[in-house]
Protein backbone atom coordinates (compact mmCIF):
# COMPACT_ATOMS: atom_id res chain seq x y z
CA UNK A 1 0.00 0.00 0.00
CA UNK A 2 2.91 2.31 0.91
CA UNK A 3 4.60 1.58 -2.42
CA UNK A 4 1.34 2.41 -4.28
CA UNK A 5 1.04 5.76 -2.50
CA UNK A 6 4.66 6.58 -3.29
CA UNK A 7 4.18 5.62 -6.92
CA UNK A 8 1.00 7.70 -7.21
CA UNK A 9 2.75 10.68 -5.65
CA UNK A 10 5.68 10.43 -8.04
CA UNK A 11 3.33 10.09 -11.01
CA UNK A 12 1.52 13.21 -9.88
CA UNK A 13 4.82 15.10 -9.56
CA UNK A 14 5.79 14.02 -13.08
CA UNK A 15 2.46 15.26 -14.42
CA UNK A 16 2.94 18.63 -12.75
CA UNK A 17 6.48 18.98 -14.09
CA UNK A 18 5.23 18.16 -17.59
CA UNK A 19 2.49 20.78 -17.30
CA UNK A 20 5.00 23.37 -16.08
CA UNK A 21 7.23 22.76 -19.09
CA UNK A 22 4.23 22.89 -21.45
CA UNK A 23 3.14 26.20 -19.96
CA UNK A 24 6.63 27.58 -20.43
CA UNK A 25 6.43 26.91 -24.17
CA UNK A 26 2.86 28.15 -24.51
CA UNK A 27 3.79 31.64 -23.30
CA UNK A 28 5.63 32.18 -26.56
CA UNK A 29 2.31 31.83 -28.38
CA UNK A 30 0.35 34.29 -26.21
CA UNK A 31 -0.97 37.32 -28.07
CA UNK A 32 -1.41 39.90 -25.31
CA UNK A 33 0.38 41.08 -22.21
CA UNK A 34 -2.60 40.05 -20.08
CA UNK A 35 -2.31 36.50 -21.45
CA UNK A 36 1.36 36.51 -20.54
CA UNK A 37 0.63 37.59 -16.98
CA UNK A 38 -2.06 34.92 -16.73
CA UNK A 39 0.42 32.27 -17.89
CA UNK A 40 2.98 33.39 -15.33
CA UNK A 41 0.38 33.19 -12.58
CA UNK A 42 -0.58 29.75 -13.80
CA UNK A 43 3.06 28.74 -13.75
CA UNK A 44 3.42 29.87 -10.14
CA UNK A 45 0.36 27.87 -9.09
CA UNK A 46 1.81 24.81 -10.79
CA UNK A 47 5.08 25.27 -8.91
CA UNK A 48 3.14 25.44 -5.66
CA UNK A 49 1.34 22.26 -6.68
CA UNK A 50 4.71 20.67 -7.30
CA UNK A 51 5.80 21.59 -3.78
CA UNK A 52 2.54 20.32 -2.33
CA UNK A 53 3.07 16.82 -3.71
CA UNK A 54 6.80 16.78 -2.96
CA UNK A 55 6.65 15.48 0.61
CA UNK A 56 9.45 12.88 0.55
CA UNK A 57 8.79 12.16 4.21
CA UNK A 58 10.40 8.74 3.88
CA UNK A 59 13.73 10.09 2.59
CA UNK A 60 16.77 11.20 4.61
CA UNK A 61 17.41 14.88 5.31
CA UNK A 62 20.40 14.82 2.99
CA UNK A 63 18.36 13.47 0.07
CA UNK A 64 15.50 15.91 0.77
CA UNK A 65 17.94 18.84 0.86
CA UNK A 66 19.62 17.70 -2.34
CA UNK A 67 16.27 17.38 -4.11
CA UNK A 68 15.11 20.77 -2.77
CA UNK A 69 18.26 22.48 -4.09
CA UNK A 70 17.84 20.90 -7.50
CA UNK A 71 14.15 21.79 -7.58
CA UNK A 72 14.80 25.40 -6.55
CA UNK A 73 17.52 25.76 -9.16
CA UNK A 74 15.29 24.44 -11.94
CA UNK A 75 12.38 26.57 -10.82
CA UNK A 76 14.57 29.69 -10.71
CA UNK A 77 15.88 29.00 -14.20
CA UNK A 78 12.42 28.52 -15.67
CA UNK A 79 11.04 31.56 -13.82
CA UNK A 80 13.88 33.78 -15.08
CA UNK A 81 13.25 32.53 -18.60
CA UNK A 82 9.55 33.31 -18.36
CA UNK A 83 10.15 36.76 -16.87
CA UNK A 84 12.54 37.62 -19.71
CA UNK A 85 9.91 36.57 -22.23
CA UNK A 86 7.38 38.81 -20.51
CA UNK A 87 9.80 41.76 -20.55
CA UNK A 88 10.40 41.21 -24.26
CA UNK A 89 6.66 41.09 -24.84
CA UNK A 90 6.11 44.32 -22.91
CA UNK A 91 8.74 46.06 -25.07
CA UNK A 92 7.04 44.71 -28.18
CA UNK A 93 3.61 45.92 -27.01
CA UNK A 94 4.99 49.37 -26.19
CA UNK A 95 6.50 49.68 -29.67
CA UNK A 96 3.29 48.42 -31.25
CA UNK A 97 1.27 50.90 -29.20
CA UNK A 98 3.40 53.81 -30.38
CA UNK A 99 2.99 52.77 -34.02
CA UNK A 100 -0.77 52.35 -33.52
CA UNK A 101 -1.12 55.84 -32.04
CA UNK A 102 0.69 57.39 -35.01
CA UNK A 103 -1.46 55.50 -37.51
CA UNK A 104 -4.67 56.32 -35.64
CA UNK A 105 -3.85 60.05 -35.47
CA UNK A 106 -3.16 60.24 -39.21
CA UNK A 107 -6.36 58.37 -40.07
CA UNK A 108 -8.62 60.87 -38.31
CA UNK A 109 -9.77 63.79 -40.52
CA UNK A 110 -7.45 66.76 -40.16
CA UNK A 111 -10.17 69.26 -41.05
CA UNK A 112 -13.86 69.35 -40.23
CA UNK A 113 -15.94 70.21 -43.34
CA UNK A 114 -17.54 73.62 -43.56
CA UNK A 115 -21.23 72.96 -44.23
CA UNK A 116 -23.45 75.95 -44.93
CA UNK A 117 -26.22 76.16 -42.35
CA UNK A 118 -24.61 73.62 -40.01
CA UNK A 119 -22.16 73.48 -37.13
CA UNK A 120 -19.94 70.40 -36.85
CA UNK A 121 -17.58 69.43 -34.04
CA UNK A 122 -15.60 66.26 -33.34
CA UNK A 123 -13.53 65.10 -30.39
CA UNK A 124 -11.37 62.00 -30.08
CA UNK A 125 -9.47 60.77 -27.02
CA UNK A 126 -7.45 57.54 -27.41
CA UNK A 127 -7.20 55.12 -24.51
CA UNK A 128 -3.87 53.97 -23.12
CA UNK A 129 -4.15 50.83 -25.27
CA UNK A 130 -5.45 52.49 -28.47
CA UNK A 131 -8.72 51.03 -29.63
CA UNK A 132 -10.37 50.98 -33.03
CA UNK A 133 -12.46 54.17 -32.95
CA UNK A 134 -12.72 56.04 -36.21
CA UNK A 135 -14.78 58.89 -37.65
CA UNK A 136 -14.62 60.62 -41.01
CA UNK A 137 -16.26 62.95 -43.53
CA UNK A 138 -16.46 62.78 -47.33
CA UNK A 139 -17.90 65.48 -49.57
CA UNK A 140 -19.41 64.42 -52.90
CA UNK A 141 -19.41 66.41 -56.12
CA UNK A 142 -23.11 67.11 -55.52
CA UNK A 143 -22.37 68.79 -52.19
CA UNK A 144 -23.66 65.94 -50.03
CA UNK A 145 -21.68 65.03 -46.92
CA UNK A 146 -20.97 61.41 -46.03
CA UNK A 147 -20.09 61.09 -42.35
CA UNK A 148 -19.44 58.04 -40.21
CA UNK A 149 -18.37 56.81 -36.83
CA UNK A 150 -17.17 53.26 -36.17
CA UNK A 151 -15.51 50.98 -33.68
CA UNK A 152 -13.29 48.02 -34.61
CA UNK A 153 -13.24 45.24 -32.02
CA UNK A 154 -9.92 44.75 -30.29
CA UNK A 155 -7.05 47.14 -29.74
CA UNK A 156 -3.55 47.96 -30.95
CA UNK A 157 -1.98 47.70 -34.36
CA UNK A 158 -4.45 45.19 -35.91
CA UNK A 159 -7.38 47.55 -35.24
CA UNK A 160 -5.49 50.55 -36.63
CA UNK A 161 -4.66 48.66 -39.81
CA UNK A 162 -8.30 47.60 -40.19
CA UNK A 163 -9.35 51.24 -39.92
CA UNK A 164 -6.78 52.19 -42.57
CA UNK A 165 -8.23 49.59 -44.93
CA UNK A 166 -11.80 50.76 -44.28
CA UNK A 167 -10.89 54.40 -44.88
CA UNK A 168 -9.41 53.68 -48.31
CA UNK A 169 -12.28 51.37 -49.26
CA UNK A 170 -15.04 53.81 -48.26
CA UNK A 171 -13.32 56.74 -49.96
CA UNK A 172 -13.18 54.81 -53.24
CA UNK A 173 -16.87 53.88 -52.98
CA UNK A 174 -17.94 57.47 -52.26
CA UNK A 175 -15.91 58.76 -55.20
CA UNK A 176 -17.81 56.32 -57.42
CA UNK A 177 -21.10 57.88 -56.18
CA UNK A 178 -22.31 54.60 -54.70
CA UNK A 179 -25.45 54.87 -52.52
CA UNK A 180 -24.97 54.38 -48.80
CA UNK A 181 -26.60 50.94 -48.75
CA UNK A 182 -24.24 49.65 -51.48
CA UNK A 183 -21.25 51.06 -49.63
CA UNK A 184 -22.17 49.23 -46.43
CA UNK A 185 -22.95 45.96 -48.22
CA UNK A 186 -19.65 46.01 -50.11
CA UNK A 187 -17.72 47.07 -47.02
CA UNK A 188 -19.23 44.22 -45.03
CA UNK A 189 -18.14 41.62 -47.60
CA UNK A 190 -14.69 43.21 -47.79
CA UNK A 191 -14.28 43.02 -43.99
CA UNK A 192 -15.62 39.48 -43.98
CA UNK A 193 -12.71 38.52 -46.22
CA UNK A 194 -9.90 40.33 -44.39
CA UNK A 195 -10.83 40.07 -40.69
CA UNK A 196 -9.74 37.15 -38.55
CA UNK A 197 -12.55 35.15 -36.87
CA UNK A 198 -14.38 36.91 -34.03
CA UNK A 199 -13.19 40.36 -35.16
CA UNK A 200 -15.95 42.73 -36.28
CA UNK A 201 -16.80 46.39 -36.87
CA UNK A 202 -19.73 48.50 -35.72
CA UNK A 203 -20.52 51.55 -37.84
CA UNK A 204 -23.01 54.34 -38.29
CA UNK A 205 -22.82 56.00 -41.70
CA UNK A 206 -25.02 58.86 -42.85
CA UNK A 207 -25.45 61.15 -45.83
CA UNK A 208 -26.43 64.75 -45.14
CA UNK A 209 -28.12 66.67 -47.93
CA UNK A 210 -27.73 70.27 -46.72
CA UNK A 211 -30.09 71.71 -49.33
CA UNK A 212 -32.90 69.42 -48.13
CA UNK A 213 -31.90 69.25 -44.45
CA UNK A 214 -32.21 65.48 -44.73
CA UNK A 215 -30.06 62.64 -43.46
CA UNK A 216 -30.26 59.11 -44.81
CA UNK A 217 -28.35 56.62 -42.71
CA UNK A 218 -27.52 53.02 -41.85
CA UNK A 219 -26.69 51.85 -38.35
CA UNK A 220 -24.62 48.65 -38.59
CA UNK A 221 -24.66 47.45 -35.00
CA UNK A 222 -23.29 50.71 -33.59
CA UNK A 223 -24.40 52.57 -30.47
CA UNK A 224 -27.48 54.45 -31.73
CA UNK A 225 -26.72 58.15 -32.27
CA UNK A 226 -29.32 60.50 -30.84
CA UNK A 227 -30.95 63.55 -32.35
CA UNK A 228 -32.47 66.10 -30.00
CA UNK A 229 -35.36 67.98 -31.56
CA UNK A 230 -36.75 71.20 -30.11
CA UNK A 231 -34.42 70.81 -27.15
CA UNK A 232 -36.51 68.06 -25.56
CA UNK A 233 -37.46 65.14 -27.83
CA UNK A 234 -34.73 62.49 -28.06
CA UNK A 235 -34.76 60.15 -31.04
CA UNK A 236 -32.38 57.20 -31.36
CA UNK A 237 -31.24 56.30 -34.88
CA UNK A 238 -31.52 52.51 -35.00
CA UNK A 239 -32.42 51.69 -38.61
CA UNK A 240 -29.87 49.52 -40.40
CA UNK A 241 -28.68 46.04 -39.55
CA UNK A 242 -26.10 44.00 -37.71
CA UNK A 243 -22.33 44.35 -37.22
CA UNK A 244 -19.92 44.22 -40.16
CA UNK A 245 -17.38 41.55 -40.99
CA UNK A 246 -19.04 38.52 -39.41
CA UNK A 247 -21.50 37.42 -42.12
CA UNK A 248 -21.58 37.62 -45.91
CA UNK A 249 -24.17 39.28 -48.16
CA UNK A 250 -26.11 41.12 -45.48
CA UNK A 251 -29.10 43.34 -46.18
CA UNK A 252 -29.62 46.70 -44.45
CA UNK A 253 -32.53 49.05 -43.90
CA UNK A 254 -32.02 52.73 -44.68
CA UNK A 255 -33.30 55.26 -42.15
CA UNK A 256 -34.19 58.92 -42.71
CA UNK A 257 -34.32 61.88 -40.37
CA UNK A 258 -35.29 65.49 -41.13
CA UNK A 259 -33.34 68.34 -39.54
CA UNK A 260 -35.09 71.43 -38.17
CA UNK A 261 -33.47 74.62 -36.86
CA UNK A 262 -31.56 73.92 -33.64
CA UNK A 263 -31.72 70.13 -33.91
CA UNK A 264 -28.52 68.47 -32.76
CA UNK A 265 -27.21 65.05 -33.76
CA UNK A 266 -24.77 63.31 -31.40
CA UNK A 267 -22.73 60.29 -32.49
CA UNK A 268 -20.48 58.49 -30.03
CA UNK A 269 -18.62 55.28 -29.29
CA UNK A 270 -19.08 53.00 -26.29
CA UNK A 271 -15.91 54.36 -24.69
CA UNK A 272 -18.24 57.06 -23.32
CA UNK A 273 -21.29 55.14 -22.17
CA UNK A 274 -19.35 52.09 -20.94
CA UNK A 275 -16.67 54.02 -19.05
CA UNK A 276 -16.76 52.97 -15.40
CA UNK A 277 -15.75 54.35 -12.02
CA UNK A 278 -14.09 52.78 -8.97
CA UNK A 279 -17.41 51.18 -8.00
CA UNK A 280 -17.57 49.51 -11.46
CA UNK A 281 -20.62 51.59 -12.33
CA UNK A 282 -21.02 52.54 -16.00
CA UNK A 283 -21.37 56.15 -17.12
CA UNK A 284 -24.46 54.97 -19.07
CA UNK A 285 -26.47 56.17 -22.04
CA UNK A 286 -28.83 58.05 -19.72
CA UNK A 287 -26.05 60.29 -18.38
CA UNK A 288 -24.78 60.88 -21.90
CA UNK A 289 -28.23 61.87 -23.19
CA UNK A 290 -28.91 64.14 -20.20
CA UNK A 291 -25.69 66.10 -20.71
CA UNK A 292 -26.26 66.59 -24.46
CA UNK A 293 -29.88 67.59 -23.86
CA UNK A 294 -29.10 69.97 -20.99
CA UNK A 295 -26.34 71.71 -22.96
CA UNK A 296 -27.94 71.53 -26.41
CA UNK A 297 -28.28 75.34 -26.75
CA UNK A 298 -24.57 75.89 -26.09
CA UNK A 299 -21.78 75.97 -28.70
CA UNK A 300 -20.81 72.45 -29.78
CA UNK A 301 -17.28 72.78 -28.39
CA UNK A 302 -18.74 73.70 -25.00
CA UNK A 303 -21.09 70.70 -25.12
CA UNK A 304 -18.13 68.43 -25.80
CA UNK A 305 -16.05 70.01 -23.03
CA UNK A 306 -18.92 69.57 -20.55
CA UNK A 307 -19.31 65.92 -21.46
CA UNK A 308 -15.60 65.17 -21.10
CA UNK A 309 -15.49 67.05 -17.80
CA UNK A 310 -18.41 65.05 -16.40
CA UNK A 311 -16.83 61.87 -17.67
CA UNK A 312 -13.55 62.73 -15.94
CA UNK A 313 -15.29 63.46 -12.65
CA UNK A 314 -17.27 60.23 -12.89
CA UNK A 315 -14.27 58.01 -13.66
CA UNK A 316 -11.92 59.68 -11.18
CA UNK A 317 -8.57 57.91 -11.12
CA UNK A 318 -9.79 55.07 -13.34
CA UNK A 319 -7.92 55.17 -16.65
CA UNK A 320 -10.29 54.80 -19.66
CA UNK A 321 -10.11 51.26 -21.06
CA UNK A 322 -11.36 52.28 -24.49
CA UNK A 323 -11.14 55.13 -26.99
CA UNK A 324 -13.65 57.95 -26.62
CA UNK A 325 -15.10 59.58 -29.72
CA UNK A 326 -17.83 62.22 -30.01
CA UNK A 327 -19.23 63.77 -33.19
CA UNK A 328 -21.81 66.59 -33.06
CA UNK A 329 -23.81 68.08 -35.96
CA UNK A 330 -26.35 70.87 -35.52
CA UNK A 331 -28.74 72.53 -37.95
CA UNK A 332 -28.28 76.27 -37.57
CA UNK A 333 -29.68 78.54 -40.25
CA UNK A 334 -30.18 81.47 -37.88
CA UNK A 335 -26.46 81.76 -37.02
CA UNK A 336 -27.48 81.88 -33.39
CA UNK A 337 -24.53 79.77 -32.30
CA UNK A 338 -21.89 81.21 -34.59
Amino acid sequence: MLENNKSNREDKIKDIIKEILNKKDSILKDLTSSDTVYSLNKFESLVKGFEKYDRRSDESEEIKKSFANKRDSERSEITSYLLQIMKNKITFFENELEISKKIQTKLMPQNIPDIEGYDVYASYSPSSQVGGDYYDFYRTNDGDIFFLISDVSGKGLPSSLTVAGMKAYIKAQVEENKPVVKIIQKLNNYLNEILIPEKFVTMFIGVLKPDKNLITYINAGHNPPIIIKNGNEIIELNDGGTILGMFEDLSFDVGKIQFSDGDILALYTDGITEAFNKDEEEFSLTRFQNIIQTKCSKPLEEISASLFKELGVFCGDIIPHDDITLLLIRKNLLNEYK
